[in-house]
This record gives C-alpha cells, sequence and structure tokens, in this order.
C-alpha cells in the first residue's frame, strides 16, 4: 500500500506542478485543454516552418513548448533526447535559457534516475532569485525545489518553500501559481500521512484551478479521491476518481491515465473486490510500458502480483513479480527493489516455497538499507546545499545592514547548531524507520502467513538447539505432532477460505493452551508441532489431551460438525536425534489416524 501512495502520488507531482507549465506563459490555455498528440503534432509543424523561414524567435517558444508537453506527460523517451539536441544550440546556451534547461534535467533525472541526481543537477538554482531567473522560471523552479525536497524526505522545508510562494502567489494575483502549489502541498501531505490536509489542499488547488485547465482540475480531483480513500471515504472517492479518469481518457495523458487506474485497483482490494482490480492493473501497466516509463511498469507489476495473490492466484502473482524481479535491475531505483522483492516473499510463503520467501525478505531488507542509506545522504547533501545558500543570504543581508562581525559569527553558530539537530534528528528517524522494517521483514522471514506461528525452518532451528540443550542437561523434552482430521473435505465442500479460516482458529486455540517458553509452529498444510522444553511425556500427553478437546469445542464450521485433531506424541530420549523425535511423533500421529481419528496416540520409542 505505501509503495503504491508512493508512487502515485509522487508521479501525480510530476505531471501535474511546475513540470507541466514550465514558463508556459501566455500559452497555458493552448496546452491544458487539449489532448497530447494534437498539440505535439502542432508544435512539432511549428518549429518545422519556424526552422524554414529562419525565425529563431518563434523557433524557441515551439522549443520551449515541446519540453513543457513532454515533461508533463512524462515522457522521458522524448524528452531526454530533445534536451540533449538542444544543449549545443547558441540559443540554449543563453544565461536564462540555459538556467531553464538545467531544470528540465532536473525533472528527467526524477523520472530516470534518483531524487539525488535531481538534487545535484538543480544544486545552482537553489542560489538564484527573481533577478537572475524572471518571476515566470523563478515560480517554477521553487516548484520543483519543493518537489526535490519532498523526494528527500524534506517534507517540513518543502511545505515551508510552497508556503511562501503561495503566499507571494496571493499578493500578486498568479492564480496558475498557486494552483500549482496547492497541487504539489497536497502530495506533500499524503507524504506525511495527514490525508484531512491533504484532501483540503487537493480542494484548494479544485477551487483556484482555471476553467481553462481541466488537466489541473482532473488533477486535484484524482489527489483527493486518495485522501478520501485512506480517510475510510470510498463511496466520495470512486466517482471523483472515475471523472479524473475520464478527464485523462480524453486529452490523451496516458501517464496520469496509468495512475489513476492504479489507484482504482487499489480502492477495489480496500473494498475486498481484488479480482475486479486485476483488469485496470493491467491496463495501466499497458498504458506504462507504451511510454517507455520503466519505474512505473515495475511498480505496477508489483501491485498486480500482489492483488493476484489476495485474490488467491499465486502460481499468476508469481509470474508478474518474476517480470517485475527481472525489470527492476535495469531500473536504479532501491525502493522499487524493495517492493517487488516483498512482494515476491509473500507469495513465495503462500505457495510453501519458505526458502525462496526467505531470500527475496533478505533482498527486500538489502534493498531497504541501501534506500536509508541514501535518504540519509541525499538529505545530508541538501541541507549543506541550503545551508550554504542561507549563510550566503545571510552574509549579504549583514554587509547591507553593517552588522558587526560578532553579530555574524552568532548567526552562522545558530545556523550551523540548526544544521547539526535537523541532521541528527533526520538520523535518528531514518534509524528508526530502519529498524521498524528490519523486524517486519525478520518476522515474514520466520513466521507462516496466514497463521502467524513459526514457518517449518525456524520451528526446527529452534527445535534442534532444545535437543542439544537437553543433551547436555539431561532436561526433559517433548513433541507434539497434530494434524486436523478430514480437512480436505473442509476445502473441498466449503471452499479454501473456510479452510484458510479453520486453521487460523485452530492455530488461535493451540496458542492459547501452550505455556510461554513453549514453541508452536506450522510445518505446512494442516500439519502443526509443538516442541515443549522440561515437559516429560504424561505432562505432555496432557497437554495434547486438553488442546484436543479444546478445539473440538471450539472450531466449529457447524454446530454438528466439530473441527477434530489427530495426536502423536514423543519424548526425546539419551542419544536420539531431532529427525528420531519427529519421526516417532509422525507415527504416533499415524496410529492415532488408523484408530479412528480425534484421539491422542503416545510413541513407542526405546530406552536411550
Amino acid at each position: 500500500m505505501k509503495g503504491l501512495l508512493r508512487f502515485v502520488a509522487r508521479s501525480t507531482v510530476l505531471g501535474c506542478c511546475w513540470l507541466a507549465n514550465l514558463a508556459l506563459g501566455q500559452d497555458l490555455p493552448n496546452a491544458l485543454d487539449q489532448p497530447f498528440d494534437t498539440v505535439m503534432a502542432e508544435l512539432t509543424g511549428a518549429a518545422q516552418a519556424a526552422e524554414q523561414r529562419a525565425d529563431p524567435t518563434a523557433r524557441l517558444q515551439a522549443q520551449r513548448a515541446q519540453l513543457r508537453l513532454l515533461a508533463a506527460a512524462r515522457r522521458a523517451d522524448r524528452l531526454g533526447p530533445l534536451i540533449q539536441s538542444l544543449s549545443s544550440t547558441p540559443a540554449w546556451q543563453l544565461s536564462e535559457r540555459a538556467f531553464e534547461l538545467l531544470s528540465y534535467r532536473a525533472a528527467l533525472a526524477l523520472q530516470t534516475s534518483t531524487a539525488t541526481e535531481a538534487a545535484r543537477l538543480a544544486l545552482p538554482l537553489r542560489r538564484l532569485g527573481t533577478a537572475e531567473l524572471g518571476p515566470d522560471l523563478y515560480d517554477d523552479v521553487q516548484l520543483l525545489l519543493a518537489h526535490i525536497d519532498r523526494e528527500l524526505g524534506m517534507q517540513s522545508a518543502a511545505l515551508q518553500r510552497l508556503d511562501a510562494l503561495l503566499l507571494d502567489a496571493r499578493r500578486s494575483g498568479r492564480v496558475a501559481t498557486q494552483t500549482r502549489a496547492w497541487l504539489e502541498r497536497g502530495g506533500v501531505q499524503v507524504r506525511l500521512f495527514d490525508y484531512a490536509q491533504g484532501l483540503k489542499d487537493y480542494e484548494q488547488a479544485l477551487t483556484s484551478a482555471p476553467a481553462w485547465a481541466p488537466l489541473w482540475q482532473a488533477r486535484a480531483r484524482m489527489g483527493m479521491a486518495q485522501n478520501l480513500n485512506m480517510l475510510n471515504r470510498r463511496p466520495e472517492a470512486f466517482p471523483l476518481l472515475a471523472e479524473a479518469l475520464a478527464q485523462f481518457e480524453r486529452l490523451g495523458d496516458q501517464a496520469l491515465q496509468a495512475d489513476a487506474l492504479l489507484l482504482h485497483s487499489f480502492f477495489l482490494s480496500k473494498d475486498d473486490r481484488p479480482a475486479e482490480g486485476i483488469a485496470y492493473l493491467r491496463q495501466a501497466l499497458q498504458l506504462r510500458e507504451q511510454v517507455g516509463d520503466k519505474d512505473g511498469v515495475v511498480n505496477a507489476l508489483t501491485h498486480l502480483c500482489g492483488r493476484l495473490l489476495q485474490a488467491g492466484r499465486a502460481n499468476e502473482a508469481l509470474a508478474e513479480c518474476k517480470r517485475g524481479l527481472a525489470l527492476s535491475k535495469s531500473v536504479p531505483s532501491s525502493s522499487l527493489t524493495w517492493d517487488v522483492n516483498g512482494v515476491t516473499a509473500e507469495v513465495y510463503a503462500k505457495m510453501g516455497q519458505y526458502e525462496a520467501a526467505y531470500q527475496h525478505a533478505h533482498r527486500s531488507e538489502r534493498a531497504l538499507l541501501a534506500l536509508s542509506k541514501q535518504q540519509l545522504a541525499d538529505q545530508t547533501g541538501a541541507l549543506r546545499a541550503q545551508f550554504d545558500v542561507d549563510l550566503r543570504r545571510l552574509d549579504n543581508e549583514r554587509l547591507t545592514e553593517r552588522l558587526s562581525f560578532e553579530e555574524r559569527d552568532r548567526q552562522r553558530l545558530r545556523l550551523l547548531i540548526a544544521g547539526l539537530v535537523l541532521a541528527v534528528g533526520l538520523l535518528l528517524v531514518s534509524g528508526a524507520l530502519l529498524a521498524r522494517l528490519y523486524w517486519r521483514t525478520r518476522h515474514l522471514a520466520e513466521h507462516d502467513a496466514l497463521t502467524g506461528l513459526l514457518n517449518r525452518r525456524s520451528l526446527l532451528e529452534w527445535a534442534q538447539d532444545e535437543v542439544s540443550r537437553s543433551q547436555r542437561h539431561g532436561l526433559p523434552l517433548s513433541f507434539i505432532a497434530v494434524d486436523l482430521d478430514h480437512f480436505k473435505r473442509v476445502n473441498d465442500e466449503r471452499g479454501h477460505a473456510t479452510g484458510d479460516r479453520v486453521l487460523k482458529d485452530v492455530a488461535e486455540c493451540l496458542r492459547a493452551g501452550v505455556r510461554r517458553e513453549d514453541r508452536l509452529g506450522r510445518l505446512g498444510g494442516e500439519e502443526f508441532l509443538l516442541v515443549l522444553p522440561h515437559t516429560p511425556a504424561d505432562e505432555a500427553c496432557a497437554l495434547a489431551e486438553r488442546l484436543r478437546g479444546a478445539v473440538e469445542h471450539q472450531v466449529r464450521l457447524s454446530p454438528d460438525w466439530p473441527q477434530t485433531l489427530s495426536i502423536g506424541v514423543s519424548t526425546w530420549q539419551s542419544g536420539l536425534s531431532l529427525s528420531d523425535c519427529l519421526q516417532a511423533a509422525d507415527e504416533a500421529l499415524y496410529r492415532a489416524k488408523g484408530g479412528g481419528r480425534n484421539r491422542v496416540v503416545v510413541a513407542h520409542q526405546p530406552p536411550g
């Protein structure tokens, strides 16, 4: 879920804020209410006509419009070559145009590379003001920098920049800038998990959006739907998302169509209708493949895998996960690697392939570690750059106001301390996030996904340790093997969903009946195993009988259909291995089955 929100929020802002309108000026209406293919064809024709009649001004205007449109549509496959070709053009080497082209390079890096690269490219822009950039480009650069700050995890810095821009835009009546800033601000609130405020910001964007900007209006509606869903107000979210999707289709914006389809699928999954959402995900995947958005393709494959697993189609889910894993190797994103490996681990765990699940959970954990380290390095670099900018601004102010040398030193020290405190705070937050996600990944690797009990590998490792401890100290140790009677009939007559519920109910009943020092796990299918340290055979047999009776009494498919257990009990004796004990428990279990089921049988073991 978090991966989806993170990706859609990022994609929406890339298409709807500063990218859509960089220096659009008076031709905003002509770019935002027409289909992409139509506008692109007109601009290409205008550029060619201007070149034929040797009109450099008209050609520059057409080229700038092409850049804006390709950036707005997130067409990195065409934006990159256009930037490259314009870099050597004399008209684009002048200071203001060079800064404009640099901002597009940073925007392209956000789509095709990392926030680190975008921050590095945008570093010169942080030091420039209205005088160097001009008022229009200055607004666009501030929105770009706010978006980069957000991708680096510096949400407070992004909000501060956006609030200052909104205040200035209101004073001067720059309606377009206000709308774009509200859209970006809504994306920041999503990243902060403040969905109520995010909803308000997107409502402000919808209210302020000009009538000639249906694309902005549609993006605001999609943002509102996203936040309404997270506030558990999905009945209100679905119509808004449908309106946005229809507008994206009319305007031919394939990237935003894909985003909306992905959200629609997510909404359906939250309504326990994952199967209906699969078709929307496949449409989103096809659109992202058409526009060459590799990051988006991996993201769509990851969520398609999750929906298929949720719908009980594990084999199909595994096939899509493998596609996502293969493609993720060519995408420089630790976040996507983390997501796709994590979902793949869940699929393998569901299929009972625990070794493969553990391997992918480990890869997901390593990707998370790399992501956290990179985010920390990105934040530190951005803080250093912002600190340098603040120092320069402060130096200029002090020179103008003829401040004393002592005051200047005190101001610098305050800034330095503030920067260090912020850096330490970011480090602590990153460490806490990393620790939480590490334990979550470890829990997935060690526990059964359905019941939450220890999985086979973890339980047998723990049992081997107990056998070794008993051998050293001569302590009693017993094993209880449990199998659900007639479980195939449950699945055949009541369905696998009912079977899963029965397994979870039995697991909970067994868990409630054992001591804290005992270990309970699921070996696979309907088989469970209990390892009982410091427990002789008579106590283990008594416990097994209590557990059998508790399950028969508490777990029922209907009043006349109790779920019963067949149980085998074995006890470790000197000279026996773990394998010997488990085999003895299994043989006793099968004697219980053969003796009519719903009973406890103690293993016949040779004296040690």
